[in-house]
Parts: C-alpha cells; structure tokens; sequence
C-alpha cells in the first residue's frame, strides 16, 4: 500500500490484481448484473486510486475496498429503482401521460415542461445524464 501511495503504479496494480476478483464479487451480489458488477469493479479501484491518501490504514484493505464497493452498489440499486419508476410513471420517452379528465391547458403546460426538460438534457454531457459527475462529490 506504501508504494502505491508513493505514485507507484506497478504497486496500484499488484492491488487491483489481488483485490479485484472479491471487489466484483461483492458488487455482483448486490446489483445481480455481471455487466454493472464490472463497471462498479472500475469504479471502486477508480475512487481509491484518486483517494489512495484518505486511507488510515486501520483494519484490513480489503474492508475498506468493501465498504465503497456496498456503497456504490447500493446507490446503483437505489438508481435503477428510481428509473424504473420514472420509467413506469412517465414512459421511456420521459414525457408525461396525459390524465384525459385534466383540461387541456394542463396537458400543454405539462407537454410544453417535458419539452424543456428534454432540451435541458441534451445540453448535459452523458456523464451528468447518468448522476456520475455528482456522485463524486
């Protein structure tokens, strides 16, 4: 660990060699998609190489790899729920269903509101789309 605070990047990766494997296991266990387990896989040894000085070094490094790993994954649960229910409630355009009982004022208003929200988000990089730029924060 040492050296690889030290900038040394063979040591980085002796790290992600031995760790890895258990680092996706524990994602795959908790998201159930091999594909995302991967990516959360990257993300974790992403944030500590970018935080390598914010570990004490108490306890085992493989706990600490867990606990961002749980972390991560428990957000990405937590987002896939909330986008199926946007999904559910909105269809996979994002645009509102119309109620047929509400005036037709409303229904353009609401048209009109989906619009611009759609224009908001082609304005937004992919990494803002998906939350990554604010989940690091």
């Amino acid at each position: 660990m040492g050296s690889a605070r030290r900038g040394n990047p063979a040591a980085f990766a002796r790290l992600v060699a031995r760790h890895r494997d258990g680092v996706r296991r524990v994602a795959f266990a908790v998201v159930r998609d091999a594909e995302q387990a991967e990516d959360l896989t990257q993300e974790v040894f992403c944030r500590v190489l970018r935080h390598l000085d914010d570990y004490m070094g108490r306890g085992q490094f493989f706990a600490y790899l867990r606990r961002i790993t749980l972390n991560l994954a428990r957000n990405a649960v937590r987002d896939r729920v909330r986008q199926a229910a946007l999904l559910h409630a909105y269809g996979r355009d994002l645009t509102p269903r119309p109620d047929p009982l509400a005036d037709p004022v409303t229904v353009l208003d609401s048209h009109l509101l989906s619009e611009e929200v759609r224009a908001a988000l082609k304005c937004l990089t992919a990494e803002q789309r998906e939350g990554r730029a604010y989940a690091e924060r």
